[in-house]
């Protein structure tokens, strides 16, 4: 056996050993390193909630736009944490007695944006490395750390606990937290019994905090069936075994990312649940056309998707949808194919963390059924509750999901997420960053998406 083929199995070995531990706590610092921006380092360190923060959001002092945070706090415990992660950002008094912040009204007909006013305290405006983020300390109840705890404490009660039916997502928004359920009336709006009895729930928990609930029903970008592919993404196929099927299921998604698994396994990145998760075994990848050996570019026994843990005997938890599959025989470029209406491919220059990218701020996708579309980014971290998985008793639960406002469909899932730079590399190459892969969407239009830095194995993406 040549030494890249036991690479190879030394690293699907690791991976799934890795797979079965709990899901793993990451060192708020390091997690702020990873990411690129002064924004997102800041959001990482409000998500493990070491800063008093809310996560990046959009504001306003009503002659322009801007990044900001609200903080409990005065910008000095920021400061403090940044400097542990290595940077030294400069810092300014700004002269403000309030401030605009971007909020979204989720229960609304469809949902629709407003601005809130906050009464100032003290501002401040971070720079470093080019990039400016400004910091208000106002009054409030929650930060965004602690809304990440009140959300996995909430969507455990509802669906592990309490086992209230029809719960879709549970998420953090501003100074709240909003549940989606897909009980509704004929006008699409949640059904006001199930509104009481979910608050009522929330409330033997936590006394003072806000709930919004809104309708939201979830469904898988893709499962089965055939797409005819557009020139906005790459078409595969998958040939899975399910034990509890007895026979082989061939589904079709799309091509996230190519890349390199610890920098040495020629790898495909795209949807876990393309594969079945953990339920799926045996999975041969075909491309463009499936079944036939001339097509075939992949195979693994039990594909390296995330990190689980086993909630009941037909549930698991898993913080993301994403998996890798080694490539033989079979150039691993161009990255992403087409990845705007006016470039033919992209160069993967690097990749983002999941608040490098600023609230409302705008994210693409390539996907095979809806070709090219974007959309604002809406919430940071979900927790999803996915439907059953089709065939099987088994249902799973997905943390800390990034919902964004772009447009998908069947086909779709496994898609490349990515931020477009205004660079281009011999005029028909686009220069991106690597932000997720696409997951699913639900029947307001949301689509739902992994951000890759919640996927724990190392892969150099291309």
């Amino acid at each position: 056996m040549g030494r890249k083929p036991v690479l190879g199995l030394a690293a699907l070995l690791l991976a799934v050993a890795l797979m079965h531990a709990a899901i793993p706590y990451k060192d708020p610092y390091q997690y702020a390193k990873e990411h690129q921006t002064l924004w997102g380092k800041i959001g990482a360190l409000a998500h493990y909630d070491v800063v008093k923060t809310t996560d990046p959001r959009l504001c306003s002092d009503g002659l322009s736009n801007f990044t900001c945070f609200l903080s409990k706090t005065d910008v000095a415990p920021i400061l403090k944490a940044l400097n542990r992660t290595g940077i030294k950002p400069e810092a300014a008094e700004v002269e403000a007695k309030w401030v605009l912040v971007l909020d979204i009204n989720y229960t609304a007909v469809p949902a629709t944006s407003y601005w809130r006013n906050y009464t100032v305290i003290k501002a401040r405006e971070l720079r470093w490395n080019n990039q400016t983020v400004r910091v208000y300390q106002v009054r409030m109840k929650w930060s965004y750390g602690e809304l990440i705890k009140a959300k996995d404490r909430v969507f455990e009660k509802l669906l592990y606990k309490d086992k209230i039916g029809g719960i879709t997502s549970v998420a953090p928004a501003l100074e709240r937290i909003v549940v989606t359920t897909k009980n509704a009336t004929a006008e699409r709006k949640p059904d006001p019994d199930a509104v009481e009895k979910i608050k009522k729930k929330i409330k033997e928990e936590y006394q003072t905090l806000e709930v919004e609930v809104a309708y939201a029903e979830f469904y898988f970008a893709s499962r089965s069936g055939y797409f005819d592919p557009l020139e906005g993404g790459i078409q595969i196929y998958l040939s899975s075994y399910l034990p509890s099927l007895y026979r082989r299921v061939n589904t079709s998604c799309t091509l996230g990312y190519t890349g390199w698994l610890y920098g040495t396994v020629p790898v495909i990145v795209t949807a876990w649940h393309c594969s079945y998760y953990i339920w799926g075994q045996s999975v041969y990848v075909y491309q463009p056309l499936p079944l036939l050996p001339k097509f075939y570019i992949g195979y693994s026994f039990r594909p390296a998707g995330c990190i689980y843990k086993q909630i009941d005997a037909n549930t698991i938890e898993t913080d993301c949808d994403i998996m890798t599959i080694p490539v033989e025989g079979r150039n691993i470029f161009p990255g992403v194919y087409r990845p705007s209406l006016d470039a033919f491919g992209g160069w993967v220059i690097g990749v983002y963390g999941r608040y490098d990218v600023q609230w409302f701020g705008e994210l693409h996708k390539a996907g095979i059924s809806t070709d090219v579309t974007s959309g604002p980014l809406l919430w940071y971290c979900t927790n999803m509750n996915y439907p059953f998985i089709e065939g099987t008793p088994y249902k799973v639960t997905v943390r800390c999901q990034v919902v964004t406002g772009m447009s998908s469909a069947p086909g779709d899932s496994g898609s490349p997420v990515y931020v477009l730079t205004s660079s281009t590399a011999g005029g028909t190459i686009r220069l991106l960053y690597a932000y997720g892969i696409l997951s699913g969407t639900n029947l307001l239009r949301m689509t739902v998406l992994s951000p890759l830095d919640a996927y724990h194995l190392y892969v150099k993406y291309t």
